[in-house]
């Protein structure tokens, strides 16, 4: 009993701090920098094409396994999409939270 009570007020605090723009199930970017970089092509040798606030929405579209990189974990995988912002263009696995499943581009 006092393992579930423990779960369910960090499930509650959890939900507290979490924007009202975000929801579970839909995904959306995190970074503890408060801020998350989207690039130009999936590599973390590719510019920056702009930066996604954290806790914000990320419409995925398409993902991709190749370049090695080091963002909130250490992953292969990018994903392809449009940020809150607007902007199209690409995010390291690891900033997306609630991944759905999409096409390989």
């Amino acid at each position: 009993m006092k393992k579930f009570l423990v779960a369910l007020v960090l499930s509650v605090a959890t939900l507290m701090i979490l924007p009202a723009s975000v929801g579970a199930g839909s995904p959306w970017v995190y970074s503890p920098s408060g801020w998350v970089p989207m690039r130009y092509c999936a590599s973390p040798n590719c510019p920056v094409s702009s930066w996604q606030k954290s806790n914000t929405k990320f419409y995925m579209i398409c993902y991709l396994d190749t370049q090695w990189a080091d963002g909130n974990y250490w992953s292969n995988g990018w994903f392809q999409g449009i940020g809150a912002n607007g902007d199209w263009d690409w995010i390291h696995s690891s900033y997306v939270y609630y991944q759905i499943s999409v096409r390989q581009c």
